[in-house]
């Protein structure tokens, strides 16, 4: 049971990187058209 928890909050905080990741490089890209 412990396992699964831990394994879910794995699987979550994984999914968060890369979402957080994504949003990012999303915006930077966003800002670089901005700049120019």
């Amino acid at each position: 049971m412990v396992s699964a928890l831990i394994t879910v909050a794995v699987i979550a905080w994984c999914a968060q990187l890369a979402l957080g990741g994504w949003q990012i490089s999303r915006f930077n890209r966003a800002f670089d058209t901005l700049c120019q």
